[in-house]
């Protein structure tokens, strides 16, 4: 066969068969893809001309969106500058409103022997960590990279691990606190029993609470937490009015305080109507917590005090919120860090907002905040449970000579005011302490004065 007459490729049958010996070496296309060209030249379904030349025209041929270099890729700066930006406004919300972090942030600030054990437990978590890690076997020759995942046991080792050290730093820390008072506090011993007058305010806080509900003449304000109160010289229960609601709270005032004054016949709840600037119960920036945590963010607070002064009728002209405030100072014993409690003194908030702050000495020395109970009930029970530690630790632990513990209060008295006395020498916080161990027989008191915070130990009884 010539070649000039041989048969195109386009005309060979479909069955041509390739010689065996050229079988898989040499691909064979089809007719179909014989005669449809090369894809680039094929024309369009849509039109003559070339399919590259209308797809570069059309733009097809452009790189994807995930191709392409993005702005942040070319400028990483913008990267960092955003990241930087929401982490400056993060932190300005966070200090804006560091009032709600308050209790969190002393509960660490109070217990310095958390941020130890949790040190100590990175410490031990790494060597653990290294420990669990799988060796490599020296004899694989597979080629096959050893697991690097740690052992299954790590974590729950490490977690308990954790929370004993939590649990013995808190416990050791408690300890040095009560060493550290019973060698530090003057505790001054008397031989006879103190002349003490009736429990004040004379009536329990629940029963407080009802009556006063009784004779609350407002649907818009609420009664809000308990508090003691001195008016004319008597000790009662003050309960302030609170706006009513959560829309409320950030549109109107605390309205004034419900009084009920003690004794051995109560008297009838009186609604002194008196408008706060900054008061409980309110939001935001009128808050009296929010208000006293940007002033004192390193302190504590007892239950406010409320001071009614007025004229004639039931509107005082004033009305006085004392919060009694503890600070805290560092101590270290055998390596382990605690804080020791004392009182600061007292945040006075007027009624128009003013406010103004009274050192302890101050206290003692103002007409009036030096016959109102200021010194905090909780305060004043540490001074009295740390008495027990005089002999030492191992004496507390395992002898018990002359170990005291210190009577429950009664349960018809929950917020501890059923310990307020009147004494001698003005009211005083007193508690029973009975022996260690299975006896409930009362044989010290102690007496802590309710303003400057001595604390006097003496026999029970006659």
């Amino acid at each position: 066969m010539k070649a000039g007459n041989a048969p195109k490729l386009a005309d060979a049958p479909e069955n041509l068969s390739v010689p065996v010996e050229f079988a898989g070496r040499v691909p064979v296309p089809g007719p179909a893809a014989v005669s449809a060209g090369p894809a680039s030249l094929a024309p369009d379904a849509d039109g003559p001309g070339p399919a590259l030349v209308r797809r570069r025209r059309e733009g097809s041929l452009r790189k994807p969106e995930a191709a392409r270099p993005q702005a942040h890729r070319r400028h990483p700066w913008l990267r960092r500058l955003a990241a930087a930006f929401f982490i400056l406004l993060a932190a300005a919300i966070l200090w804006f409103f560091r009032p709600w972090w308050h209790d969190g942030w002393m509960f660490l600030y109070t217990r310095p022997v958390f941020l130890e054990a949790a040190g100590v437990w990175l410490l031990l978590h790494l060597i653990l960590r290294r420990l669990a890690r799988p060796a490599q076997a020296s004899g694989d020759k597979r080629g096959i990279a050893p697991s690097r995942r740690p052992a299954p046991w790590l974590w729950p080792l490490s977690v308990g691990l954790l929370a004993f050290l939590l649990w013995l730093g808190a416990l050791a820390a408690g300890w040095a606190q009560e060493l550290y008072l019973a060698r530090t506090v003057p505790y001054l011993e008397a031989s006879v029993a103190p002349t003490l007058g009736p429990v004040l305010p004379g009536i329990p806080a629940q029963t407080a609470y009802d009556q006063a509900r009784k004779t609350l003449p407002y649907s818009q304000y609420r009664l809000g937490r308990p508090g003691l109160s001195l008016m004319e010289g008597r000790i009662g229960w003050g309960f302030p009015l609170v706006p009513n609601g959560w829309l409320p709270m950030f549109l109107w005032r605390s309205h004034g305080v419900v009084v009920l004054e003690g004794g051995p016949t109560p008297a009838a709840p009186r609604v002194l109507v008196r408008p706060l600037a900054v008061g409980e119960g309110m939001q935001l920036t009128d808050n009296l917590w929010w208000r006293l945590w940007l002033r004192y963010p390193l302190y504590t607070a007892a239950r406010p005090l409320y001071i009614p002064t007025f004229s004639n009728g039931s509107r005082a002209t004033d009305l006085l919120t004392v919060v009694p405030l503890v600070g805290y100072s560092f101590h270290w014993w055998s390596g382990i860090p605690f804080t020791i409690p004392r009182f600061a003194g007292v945040a006075v908030l007027h009624a128009d907002g003013r406010e103004q702050f009274l050192s302890a000495a101050q206290v003692q020395r103002d007409p009036v905040l030096s016959q109102a109970p200021v010194f905090p009930v909780s305060l004043a029970r540490l001074y009295a449970s740390a008495y027990s530690y005089r002999d030492g630790l191992v004496n507390v632990l395992f002898l018990h000579r002359n170990q005291l513990q210190i009577v429950g209060r009664p349960a018809s008295q929950p917020l501890d005011e059923g310990n307020l006395r009147a004494a001698a020498g003005g009211l005083a916080w007193v508690f029973g302490a009975k022996p260690y161990g299975e006896s409930q027989a009362v044989v010290k008191l102690f007496v802590v004065d309710a303003c400057a915070g001595w604390v006097a130990v003496a026999q029970a009884g006659p």
